[in-house]
């Protein structure tokens, strides 16, 4: 993701804008990172993509996934 987009995300838990925090980029491309808001809810940024799920949803999703591999 580029750095840009963070003024067109918000939090989808509260609304609040997001603040990024990257591990690995190349260039202006961040590949991984996390994205957090202001009441510290937090966001993970996988290969270049944000994943805006609430936490307890991912886990269930990485589950389900996990199951059916």
């Amino acid at each position: 993701m580029k750095p840009q987009v963070l003024e067109y995300l918000v939090c989808p838990m509260c609304a609040s804008t997001l603040r990024l925090t990257a591990f690995a980029s190349d260039g202006d491309w961040i590949e991984e990172g996390i994205l957090e808001c202001g009441r510290g809810d937090c966001f993970p940024v996988i290969g270049g993509i944000p994943v805006l799920i609430e936490s307890g949803l991912r886990d269930r999703i990485r589950v389900i996934a996990a199951g059916r591999l």
